[in-house]
């Protein structure tokens, strides 16, 4: 709900399981010590219409505030659910440092990571084929664009640092943005 752990300062690490559907509005607004979180989606709820940016958990009451709301603290952030990042979720987003998709994302749309200077790492929980079917809307929706690491998943279900690309024969086609970065 609304306001359910605000003000928490000394927590570090919030592991927010699959079965919640919904987060309320600054229902994590002053946990300044922060540094890790899992969410089971972005914003409000699981592939939601409105309130689908990160800082909204935070009270950030639109997406220009990512900065100003989600703590400074906050380096690590794994999204397990959902099937898209909407139009500037992590927008302004400057201090996360990795960041993990779910094999689920289908669509990564406009500016979703827009100012993510600070984004070195990506893991996805898919694989390289499973990457090229990800729509991905603009230069800026797409995580690399900041980042220098992209992790993927292996036959062992463990992540590999991506320093080559073999597309599979499966894929017909790549889409605009897919790579870039």
């Amino acid at each position: 709900g609304e306001y359910s752990f605000k003000d928490c300062k000394s927590i570090k690490k919030i592991i927010i399981p699959s079965s919640v559907t919904s987060i309320g509005y600054y229902a994590f607004s002053g946990c300044s010590s922060l540094e890790s979180m899992t969410v089971p989606f972005v914003g409000n709820t699981l592939n939601g219409t409105s309130s689908t940016y990160f800082g909204y958990i935070f009270g950030a009451s639109a997406y220009e505030y990512n900065d100003t709301n989600v703590p400074k603290s906050l380096k690590e952030v794994i999204v397990t659910g959902g099937n898209k990042i909407t139009s500037n979720a992590f927008a302004y987003c400057e201090n996360i440092t990795s960041i993990t998709l779910p094999k689920t994302i289908t669509s990564i749309e406009s500016s979703a990571f827009n100012q993510c200077t600070s984004l070195t790492d990506v893991y996805y929980n898919g694989t390289v084929e499973d990457w090229c079917k990800v729509v991905i809307a603009s230069s800026t929706s797409n995580p690399m664009y900041y980042a220098t690491s992209l992790y993927m998943k292996d036959s062992n279900d463990e992540y590999y640092e991506v320093t080559e690309i073999e597309v599979p024969e499966t894929i017909t086609s790549i889409g605009n943005y897919q790579f870039y970065g």
